[in-house]
C-alpha cells in the first residue's frame, strides 16, 4: 500500500538517508501511481488499436488524448449518419469515404509513425521500428486498397456487390 511506502520514505528522510527533494519526488511518484494516465503504456498496444479501431479514436483514448479520440469518434459517427441520411448511393459513399474517412486515415498513419509519448508526456514503452513500420505499411496498404475500391465503385468501373 502507498501509505506504508510513504511512512518508510518519511523514516528514511528523518534518518537523513534521503534528502527532502528525493523524498518529495518519490512521494509524488507514489501518489501519482493511482492515476492510470501516468502509468506507462505500450506502443505495441497503441499501434494495434490504431490499426483496428483507429477510425473510432480508441488508440487516442488509450494514451490519454481524449480530445483527439473524441474528434475521430465524432467525425466517424457524423460521416456514417450523413452518408446514410443522404443515401447509400454515389454521393453518400463519396461523402463517407473521401470527406470523412480519408482525412482520419491520413491522421492515423501520421500517428502510427510519430507517436512516442502519452498526453501526460510519459514515453510509451517502445516497440521495434520494424514492427511499427510493418504494421504501418500494412495499414497504409489496406487504406489504399479500400479507398481505391470505393473510388472504383463511385466511378462505376466496379459494380457494387
Amino acid at each position: 500500500m502507498n501509505i506504508e511506502k510513504l511512512e518508510k520514505l518519511n523514516e528514511l528522510k528523518e534518518k537523513g538517508i534521503i534528502t527532502q527533494d528525493e523524498f518529495n519526488k518519490q512521494k509524488q511518484d507514489l501518489l501519482s501511481d493511482n492515476k492510470s494516465e501516468n502509468k506507462p503504456k505500450k506502443q505495441s498496444v497503441f499501434l494495434w488499436l490504431a490499426v483496428f479501431l483507429g477510425l473510432l479514436g480508441i488508440h487516442n483514448f488509450y494514451i490519454g488524448e481524449k480530445l483527439k479520440g473524441f474528434i475521430k469518434l465524432s467525425v466517424c459517427l457524423f460521416g456514417a449518419v450523413i452518408s446514410t441520411a443522404i443515401d447509400e448511393g454515389v454521393l453518400g459513399t463519396f461523402l463517407n469515404e473521401i470527406v470523412f474517412r480519408l482525412p482520419i486515415y491520413i491522421w492515423i498513419i501520421i500517428e502510427i509513425f510519430n507517436t512516442n509519448k502519452t498526453s501526460s508526456g510519459i514515453d510509451l514503452i517502445p516497440t521495434t521500428k520494424t514492427f511499427r513500420n510493418t504494421l504501418g505499411g500494412i495499414y497504409c496498404g489496406f487504406v489504399g486498397i479500400g479507398t481505391l475500391y470505393n473510388l472504383l465503385i463511385l466511378t462505376g468501373i466496379v459494380a457494387n456487390i
